[in-house]
C-alpha cells in the first residue's frame, strides 16, 4: 500500500515539475535542504523556517505547498 502511494506521489510530482527539467529525485534533494533554525529568547524558543532557495521556492509553488514561517518547539 505504501509503495503504491509513493508511486502515485512520484507520478504527480513528475507532472508538476516536468517543464523544469528536474527529476523528482533532484527536486526532493533540493527540498531536503530546507531546514529550521532554533531561536531562543529567554525561556521561550521556536523553530524558524528560512525562505527556500529559488528552485525550492518554485518546486513548492508548483506542488501548491506552503511552508509555515515558524514552528513551536
Amino acid at each position: 500500500m505504501v509503495v503504491m502511494l509513493a508511486y502515485m506521489i512520484v507520478q504527480e510530482l513528475q507532472k508538476l515539475w516536468s517543464w523544469l527539467n528536474v527529476t523528482v529525485g533532484e527536486g526532493i534533494a533540493e527540498l531536503s535542504s530546507i531546514n529550521s533554525i532554533e531561536i531562543k529568547i529567554g525561556e521561550t524558543s521556536y523553530n524558524q523556517i528560512p525562505k527556500p532557495r529559488a528552485l525550492g521556492e518554485i518546486l513548492l509553488e508548483l506542488a501548491n505547498v506552503t511552508l509555515p514561517e515558524v514552528l513551536p518547539n
